[in-house]
């Protein structure tokens, strides 16, 4: 148990430290640090958007990119759903006592309590996330659903706005 508290306490402080060092630093009159936002070097323009690109197709693509990082983390926390199943199905099944031939005694081993004390929390969190990310995963692919069906209908559609003319198009 003492290594999965030192385990996270390392992951903690080095997560930490990976974030400071990829945001921008500098040093103020007074010694502080002031936090520059991020930018665009001075030669390199900001990249524009084409005219023909609208909110709506915007939207879209931050909405399909929210669903392939979604499946991501339904597939992972499977992939640790299993491992689970893995480890704590041979602890409950293996029989962790001998009989020695030379006398009476009985050794047994703790491999099963080492087995449940590792796989019970890989079982405990990759049940947990996927039932978590499949409910996100198909929220999140009926919002992309909707939106194309809307994308649809407003390109079909007779009288329809126009943002580039500012006016109606029939």
């Amino acid at each position: 148990m003492k290594f999965v508290g030192s385990l996270l306490i390392f992951l903690t402080c080095f997560a930490t430290a990976a974030t400071a060092q990829s945001t921008p630093a500098e040093s103020g009159a007074d010694g502080s640090i002031v936090q520059s936002p991020p930018g665009y070097p001075p030669s390199t323009p900001p990249p524009a958007r084409s005219a023909d690109t609208s909110y709506e197709q915007y939207r879209l693509n931050q909405l399909r990119t929210g669903v392939k990082r979604t499946r991501t983390a339904l597939i992972a926390t499977s992939a640790s759903l299993a491992v689970g199943i893995a480890l704590v199905v041979p602890a409950f099944t293996s029989d962790n006592c001998v009989e020695n031939d030379f006398n009476d005694n009985i050794n047994c081993t703790t491999a099963g309590k080492a087995l449940l004390g590792v796989g019970l929390p890989f079982l405990s969190v990759g049940f947990w996330g996927a039932i978590v990310s499949g409910i996100m995963l198909g929220v999140r692919k009926g919002k992309v659903r909707r939106l194309e069906e809307q994308i649809a209908y407003r390109s079909r559609a007779k009288l329809r706005w126009d943002p580039e003319r500012g006016s109606f198009v029939f």
